[in-house]
């Protein structure tokens, strides 16, 4: 996971095909709504990388921080 200036936190992940990107994405898109938050999602065919921020906050707060945990924690 990457720190951007404390405002954003971003991975990427490498899936084995397409359709597992999609579903590693909707996973995610499911996950963030559960915690009440939004992922930026960028979708390519065998990769999906996630952006974390709080909107709110202009910057991370502990939600996306226990969110990304949360993602990490599939693999």
């Amino acid at each position: 996971m990457v720190v951007r200036g404390g405002t954003a936190i971003s991975r990427s992940y490498a899936l084995p095909s397409h359709r597992a990107a999609i579903s590693f994405a909707l996973f995610v898109n499911e996950l963030a709504a559960d915690h009440g938050l939004t992922a930026d999602l960028d979708l390519r065919p065998n990769r999906v990388t996630v952006t974390l921020v709080s909107r709110q906050a202009r910057g991370l707060t502990q939600a996306e921080l226990d969110l990304a945990k949360a993602i990490d924690s599939r693999e």
